[in-house]
Protein backbone atom coordinates (compact mmCIF):
# COMPACT_ATOMS: atom_id res chain seq x y z
CA UNK A 1 0.00 0.00 0.00
CA UNK A 2 0.96 3.25 -0.98
CA UNK A 3 2.19 5.76 1.72
CA UNK A 4 -0.95 8.51 2.21
CA UNK A 5 0.61 11.62 1.25
CA UNK A 6 -0.61 15.28 2.73
CA UNK A 7 -0.57 18.75 2.02
CA UNK A 8 1.69 19.94 4.28
CA UNK A 9 2.10 23.53 3.24
CA UNK A 10 -1.22 23.99 3.92
CA UNK A 11 -0.63 22.48 7.16
CA UNK A 12 2.60 24.39 8.37
CA UNK A 13 0.58 28.10 7.33
CA UNK A 14 -2.67 27.49 9.16
CA UNK A 15 -0.24 26.14 12.21
CA UNK A 16 2.20 29.52 12.47
CA UNK A 17 -0.52 31.79 11.65
CA UNK A 18 -3.26 30.34 13.71
CA UNK A 19 -3.34 29.07 17.51
CA UNK A 20 -4.10 25.02 16.47
CA UNK A 21 -2.70 22.29 17.78
CA UNK A 22 -0.69 20.18 16.07
CA UNK A 23 -3.72 17.09 17.27
CA UNK A 24 -6.18 19.57 15.53
CA UNK A 25 -4.25 19.76 12.11
CA UNK A 26 -4.14 16.05 12.35
CA UNK A 27 -7.94 15.26 12.68
CA UNK A 28 -8.22 18.19 10.24
CA UNK A 29 -6.01 16.88 7.69
CA UNK A 30 -7.05 12.65 8.21
CA UNK A 31 -3.23 12.11 9.28
CA UNK A 32 -1.75 10.69 12.78
CA UNK A 33 -1.32 12.82 15.53
CA UNK A 34 2.52 11.81 16.00
CA UNK A 35 3.39 12.40 12.12
CA UNK A 36 2.20 15.54 12.05
CA UNK A 37 4.07 16.38 15.54
CA UNK A 38 7.18 14.61 14.28
CA UNK A 39 6.95 16.71 10.49
CA UNK A 40 6.15 19.71 12.68
CA UNK A 41 9.05 19.53 15.02
CA UNK A 42 11.49 18.24 12.57
CA UNK A 43 10.85 21.55 9.90
CA UNK A 44 10.72 23.74 13.11
CA UNK A 45 6.66 24.79 12.86
CA UNK A 46 7.15 26.15 16.53
CA UNK A 47 9.97 28.25 15.97
CA UNK A 48 8.19 29.96 13.38
CA UNK A 49 5.31 30.18 14.80
CA UNK A 50 6.94 32.14 17.47
CA UNK A 51 8.91 34.36 14.99
CA UNK A 52 5.45 35.17 12.80
CA UNK A 53 3.34 36.51 16.01
CA UNK A 54 6.36 38.17 17.08
CA UNK A 55 6.21 40.23 13.56
CA UNK A 56 2.56 40.43 14.17
CA UNK A 57 2.66 41.94 17.44
CA UNK A 58 5.20 44.23 15.99
CA UNK A 59 3.23 45.25 12.89
CA UNK A 60 0.56 45.49 14.80
CA UNK A 61 2.37 48.03 17.70
CA UNK A 62 3.69 49.89 14.85
CA UNK A 63 -0.19 50.09 13.14
CA UNK A 64 -0.98 51.75 16.65
CA UNK A 65 2.16 53.67 16.90
CA UNK A 66 1.38 55.10 13.55
CA UNK A 67 -2.29 55.81 14.35
CA UNK A 68 -1.37 57.78 17.44
CA UNK A 69 1.08 59.67 16.47
CA UNK A 70 -0.94 60.79 13.61
CA UNK A 71 -4.17 61.53 15.98
CA UNK A 72 -1.39 63.52 18.32
CA UNK A 73 -0.34 65.23 15.35
CA UNK A 74 -4.03 66.22 14.13
CA UNK A 75 -4.06 67.27 18.05
CA UNK A 76 -1.55 69.35 17.99
CA UNK A 77 -2.34 71.02 14.50
CA UNK A 78 -5.68 71.87 15.41
CA UNK A 79 -4.41 73.15 18.75
CA UNK A 80 -2.39 75.72 17.00
CA UNK A 81 -4.98 76.82 14.90
CA UNK A 82 -7.07 77.84 17.75
CA UNK A 83 -4.43 79.33 19.46
CA UNK A 84 -3.74 81.10 16.12
CA UNK A 85 -7.25 82.36 16.21
CA UNK A 86 -6.93 83.44 20.03
CA UNK A 87 -3.82 85.27 19.16
CA UNK A 88 -5.77 87.10 16.29
CA UNK A 89 -8.67 88.03 18.50
CA UNK A 90 -5.93 89.05 21.66
CA UNK A 91 -4.42 91.45 18.95
CA UNK A 92 -6.84 92.67 18.02
CA UNK A 93 -8.30 93.44 20.96
CA UNK A 94 -4.60 95.38 21.51
CA UNK A 95 -5.64 98.49 19.09
CA UNK A 96 -8.20 101.18 20.08
CA UNK A 97 -11.10 101.46 17.71
CA UNK A 98 -14.76 102.90 17.70
CA UNK A 99 -17.89 100.91 18.30
CA UNK A 100 -21.43 102.01 17.99
CA UNK A 101 -23.30 101.84 21.41
CA UNK A 102 -26.36 99.72 20.91
CA UNK A 103 -28.42 101.58 23.13
CA UNK A 104 -27.63 105.54 22.10
CA UNK A 105 -26.64 105.01 18.85
CA UNK A 106 -23.49 106.74 19.37
CA UNK A 107 -19.56 106.43 18.52
CA UNK A 108 -17.68 105.67 21.69
CA UNK A 109 -13.44 104.86 21.79
CA UNK A 110 -12.61 101.72 23.31
CA UNK A 111 -9.40 101.50 24.36
CA UNK A 112 -7.11 98.83 23.69
CA UNK A 113 -6.03 96.31 26.04
CA UNK A 114 -2.72 96.92 27.61
CA UNK A 115 -0.02 94.19 27.80
CA UNK A 116 2.96 94.83 30.13
CA UNK A 117 6.40 93.80 29.03
CA UNK A 118 5.88 90.80 32.02
CA UNK A 119 2.85 89.63 30.32
CA UNK A 120 4.50 89.75 26.70
CA UNK A 121 7.72 88.08 28.32
CA UNK A 122 5.41 85.09 29.70
CA UNK A 123 3.85 84.60 26.57
CA UNK A 124 6.44 84.47 24.20
CA UNK A 125 8.18 81.84 26.86
CA UNK A 126 4.81 79.82 26.26
CA UNK A 127 5.03 79.76 22.31
CA UNK A 128 8.28 78.88 22.97
CA UNK A 129 7.71 75.81 25.38
CA UNK A 130 4.96 74.79 22.90
CA UNK A 131 6.92 74.75 19.69
CA UNK A 132 10.29 73.00 21.89
CA UNK A 133 12.30 76.02 21.63
CA UNK A 134 14.47 76.62 24.40
CA UNK A 135 13.63 79.30 26.43
CA UNK A 136 16.81 79.86 28.93
CA UNK A 137 20.12 80.45 26.56
CA UNK A 138 22.83 79.32 28.96
CA UNK A 139 26.44 78.23 27.93
CA UNK A 140 29.50 76.66 29.19
CA UNK A 141 32.69 78.29 28.65
CA UNK A 142 35.00 76.78 31.40
CA UNK A 143 37.65 74.54 30.49
CA UNK A 144 38.74 72.41 33.67
CA UNK A 145 41.74 70.51 33.49
CA UNK A 146 43.30 68.73 36.15
CA UNK A 147 47.21 68.20 36.21
CA UNK A 148 47.19 65.64 39.19
CA UNK A 149 44.64 62.95 37.70
CA UNK A 150 46.29 63.59 34.29
CA UNK A 151 43.08 64.62 32.14
CA UNK A 152 40.91 67.03 31.71
CA UNK A 153 36.73 66.81 32.03
CA UNK A 154 36.54 67.86 28.45
CA UNK A 155 37.72 65.15 26.78
CA UNK A 156 40.57 66.93 24.77
CA UNK A 157 44.21 65.36 25.01
CA UNK A 158 46.69 66.70 27.79
CA UNK A 159 49.04 67.89 25.76
CA UNK A 160 46.56 70.61 23.91
CA UNK A 161 45.17 71.34 27.32
CA UNK A 162 48.54 72.68 28.23
CA UNK A 163 49.34 74.45 25.50
CA UNK A 164 46.16 76.06 25.94
CA UNK A 165 46.75 77.01 29.60
CA UNK A 166 50.07 77.96 28.52
CA UNK A 167 48.51 80.02 26.11
CA UNK A 168 46.09 81.42 27.91
CA UNK A 169 48.95 82.58 31.39
CA UNK A 170 51.22 84.18 28.29
CA UNK A 171 48.37 86.13 27.52
CA UNK A 172 47.56 87.54 31.23
CA UNK A 173 45.33 84.88 32.10
CA UNK A 174 45.45 84.83 36.07
CA UNK A 175 47.30 87.65 36.44
CA UNK A 176 44.73 90.33 37.58
CA UNK A 177 43.08 92.59 35.69
CA UNK A 178 42.38 91.38 31.67
CA UNK A 179 41.46 94.87 30.82
CA UNK A 180 38.21 97.36 31.01
CA UNK A 181 35.14 95.61 30.17
CA UNK A 182 32.87 96.75 27.08
CA UNK A 183 30.05 97.55 29.82
CA UNK A 184 29.90 101.14 30.34
CA UNK A 185 30.92 101.43 34.57
CA UNK A 186 28.45 103.43 36.66
CA UNK A 187 30.01 106.66 38.27
CA UNK A 188 31.00 105.83 41.95
CA UNK A 189 30.98 101.74 41.35
CA UNK A 190 34.18 99.92 42.23
CA UNK A 191 36.23 97.60 40.60
CA UNK A 192 36.69 94.20 41.60
CA UNK A 193 40.17 92.73 40.67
Amino acid sequence: MPKKTFDYDSMYYEYITTDVSYRQLAEKHGAAFSTVTAYGRKHGWDDQRSKYKTLENEKAIEKLADRRARKVAEIESDTFEVIHAALLQFGASLEDRWITDEKTGQRVLVQGQQVTPEGLTKLMDKYLVMTGNVTDRRANLGLTYDASSGGGTSGLPKELLRELRDLAVSKGAGEGSMGQSPIPRLAGAKQVN
